[in-house]
């Protein structure tokens, strides 16, 4: 990977944690559709890829806010990214470990992933090396979102709070949550969400629960509120 700004003026490459869709816009016009961008599958080099692109204004079918809605949360591309995805690759392959395939991993695991650190906070002092500033219970726990989250390395704390809040918008607690909580979810709706589809025990419902509620808070403060009165978590900005 290198930032395509240091042979092309006015240009700049960025990087979204989970995007796979293949759009090529320019202007008020876009394609997409199944192509890559690669000599091979452009047809610059023989033989090329057979492809399938459909031209549309990018005014349709909401492509304009999905557009704005994918650079607010993408990162640049940095040359200590790249140094640091380089030293991940090579120490992979001096490993000898299989490489494994995320979308083969858990075929068959419909149970949704919760936040396991008591706080999001604790994610970065991990990621930085940080690791004292944490217990060892929150440190296991912090290891393991990680890895869940699965965020590139070599980001500085300002990219990776916007990589963290990223990458947990895009799980499914996240739009479970995001969705029942437009019209207020209390904890007796939450709870038996984590038990039954999160494979929480019931007797430790309540603590990730609230784990969960504080993770949101942190993370998106102008997008979640909870009435400490009635513990129930509202989508919409304080007042």
């Amino acid at each position: 990977m290198t930032t395509v700004s240091k042979t092309r003026n006015r240009s700049v490459l960025l990087i979204h944690p989970h995007l796979h869709a293949k759009f090529f816009a320019a202007d008020t016009s876009c394609l997409v559709g199944s192509a890559n961008l690669s000599h091979t599958a452009l047809g610059w080099r023989a033989p090329s890829n057979l492809e399938l692109l459909v031209q549309l204004d990018t005014s349709d079918h909401g492509l304009d806010d999905w557009w704005a809605g994918l650079l607010a949360e993408a990162i640049e591309a940095t040359e200590k990214i790249k140094a640091a995805l380089g030293l991940s690759a090579a120490e992979l392959r001096a490993s000898g470990n299989q490489i494994s395939r995320p979308e083969a991993d858990h075929a068959d695991d419909n149970t949704i992933w919760v936040p396991e650190c008591p706080r999001s906070t604790g994610l970065w002092e991990v990621y930085s090396g940080d690791e004292e500033q944490l217990p060892s219970s929150a440190l296991a726990s912090a290891k393991s979102d990680l890895a869940t989250l699965s965020l590139p390395p070599g980001m500085n704390k300002t990219t990776f709070e916007k990589a963290l809040r990223t990458s947990f918008r895009h799980t499914r607690i996240f739009q479970e949550v995001d969705q029942l909580s437009r019209e207020g979810l209390t904890d007796l709706v939450a709870l038996p969400l984590l038990v039954e589809q999160c494979s929480i025990a019931p007797a430790d419902a309540l603590r990730r629960w609230q784990l969960t509620k504080r993770w949101l808070s942190e993370l998106y403060p102008d997008e979640f509120r909870v009435e400490a009165n009635q513990e129930v978590l509202l989508k919409g900005k304080n007042i």
